[in-house]
């Protein structure tokens, strides 16, 4: 394998690895916070996962002088859990996103339900579930809502007065 091919390599597989943190991160503050990782996913920094791509597969390969495919992977495997483990990852991913984003994306995906839910979607004014929205505390309890089996446990304690909106 030349230098070339060798450094292509190792950077390749560090993405990968990198990526695989980045995902465990991601289950780790889903399972915290309770929020689906669709809505944190679009938060993943890639732009800085692939600037230090470059740095981290030189140094690996400055420090472990090696031509042997799997003993890379490994090499670098250990190398990226022991230095840019999944706690690294989540504290790149808590930098990236924020309360306001994550609930931005879960009302976008609320209005989806209740616009086409019978008879919610009678309510023409958005703005009237919008400000009921407004009196989530949470947005695990706003995503909560976020179905149609659920959308009626939203009225009943937030807008139980939708029927005269009809009008």
């Amino acid at each position: 394998m030349s230098n070339n091919e060798l450094i292509e390599y190792v950077e390749n597989y560090t993405y990968i690895e990198l990526q695989l943190t980045m995902n465990q991160a991601l289950n780790h503050y889903e399972s915290i916070e309770g929020i689906d990782s669709k809505y944190y996913s679009q938060f993943i920094p890639e732009k800085a996962i692939k600037q230090m791509v470059p740095r981290l597969a030189m140094n690996y390969m400055v420090s472990h002088i090696c031509t042997d495919k799997h003993k890379i992977q490994m090499g670098v495997e250990n190398y990226i859990k022991e230095n840019y483990g999944i706690d690294y990852m989540k504290m790149l991913l808590k930098r990236s996103v924020s309360d306001q984003k994550i609930r931005i994306l879960i009302l976008d995906d609320f209005f989806d339900v209740i616009k086409t839910t019978s008879p919610y979607r009678q309510v023409k004014d958005l703005n009237f579930w919008f400000d009921a929205t407004k009196r989530v505390k949470t947005n695990l309890e706003l995503q909560h809502y976020v179905s149609r089996d659920n959308l009626p446990y939203f009225v009943e304690t937030y807008a139980p007065d939708w029927k005269e909106q009809t009008n």
